[in-house]
């Protein structure tokens, strides 16, 4: 006969409640405690290993995360490519959005780009117009922000777009 241990659990790693890991984790916890035997364990463990990796929540996660990383190592490569070009006396201008920057032309955001002040930006994530505060330096701030992130310290909310 088998333990209630062993039955709750595979039920839930029939059901998919775990992760791989999560289940894995969660038997050899219950293993120390003797609640299961060295055959309800051993077929258990066997059982987890059919399940996914990650959640999918999880795998987005870390998706979102790898690209976060790519775009950051991108960032430090442009970076040492616009000093040893600025070294040269090359000037590499920000590229150009198209916007003025006007309360109704306003320059659409992203997180990492080169704000500057009294510009009017439009976050990309709620649509709304932001205006960039007089107090970043008159050469412009690079904010791994978007304006709605940073309200009421670098931008200030002016209207729904």
């Amino acid at each position: 006969m088998n333990s209630e241990a062993y039955e709750v659990m595979k039920t839930e790693i029939q059901k998919g409640s775990y992760t791989e890991l999560e289940a894995k984790n969660i038997l050899t916890q219950i293993y120390a405690k003797k609640m299961l035997s060295n055959e309800e364990y051993n077929e258990l463990m066997d059982s987890a290993t059919e399940l996914s990796v990650n959640t999918e929540d999880g795998e987005w996660r870390n998706s979102f995360k790898a690209l976060e990383e790519r775009v950051k190592k991108n960032e430090e490569d442009i970076k040492l490519i616009r000093q040893k070009l600025s070294e040269e006396g090359t000037e590499v201008p920000e590229p150009d959005t198209g916007a003025t920057g006007t309360e109704f032309d306003p320059i659409t955001a992203y997180a990492g780009m080169l704000y500057m002040p009294n510009l009017y930006y439009k976050d990309p994530v709620d649509n709304q117009i932001y205006k960039a505060r007089d107090t970043l330096p008159e050469e412009g701030q690079r904010l791994d922000l978007t304006p709605k992130d940073a309200v009421n310290v670098y931008f200030d909310f002016v209207r729904v777009s």
